[in-house]
């Protein structure tokens, strides 16, 4: 998943800071998908 690789470079080279904006266009579906799913990679 993109999510568990970006955080693997933010703990390498921003000592895990990371920033997230999430876009979805006008389906709100797919912004709260996009959102938990991003959530989960992070998690781990």
């Amino acid at each position: 998943m993109l999510a568990e690789k970006i955080k693997q470079m933010a703990d390498k080279y921003a000592c895990g800071r990371l920033i997230f904006f999430l876009e979805g266009g006008y389906n709100l579906n797919t912004i709260g998908s996009s959102f938990i799913f991003t959530l989960t990679g992070l998690a781990g």
